[in-house]
């Protein structure tokens, strides 16, 4: 075989590489979406996918721009990104908070490494099977909003509160 022959077939391993990595972000990713309002207990259109960068617009049916390899050209072998939201409804009167989150998929021989993003960053490694049970996910990702928003809520409680009153009561 040539050198150049060699780097023929070098860049075909690279390609084929790149296109087993983006097409299981996909189906890992489309699971996701699929099986988090079960794992909540909501609706299915409270989990929607949304590009993992820039503005974000709920009422825009998003597909394939939900995942970094739509927006790169050419694609590289590098981890895939996918954004997708969960709109909390209120539970007095109207309106939703949308929860944003980020998840990034690589492969590690029969493996799909997810990565949660957020403060620990934390790896989840699945086998590449047909159905995989991705519950460690859902836990990881319920875990990283409960966590954002109980951080929060501890801290402001946690502030001392400076009053004012009028001129007239300090004198």
């Amino acid at each position: 075989m040539s050198k150049y022959q060699e780097l023929q077939e070098l860049v075909a391993s690279y390609g084929e590489a790149t296109i087993l990595l983006i097409n299981e972000s996909r189906r890992f990713g489309q699971a996701i979406i699929d099986g988090f309002p079960d794992y909540l207990g909501c609706e299915k259109h409270r989990v929607k996918g949304v590009p993992p960068q820039g503005e974000v617009n709920v009422n825009a049916r998003y597909q394939d721009d939900i995942f970094s390899f739509y927006h790169k050209n050419p694609n590289f072998l590098e981890p895939v990104t996918m954004g997708f939201y969960v709109e909390v409804a209120n539970k007095i009167g109207r309106g939703a908070t949308w929860v944003i989150f980020g998840v990034e998929f690589w492969l590690s021989g029969q493996d799909v490494i997810i990565t949660v993003a957020g403060k620990d960053q934390r790896a989840i490694a699945l086998p590449r099977v047909e159905s995989p049970d991705l519950t460690r996910v859902f836990e990881v990702l319920f875990d990283e909003v409960r966590s954002e928003f109980s951080v929060d809520l501890d801290a402001s409680r946690e502030r001392p509160r400076i009053g004012f009153t009028g001129r007239e009561k300090l004198d």
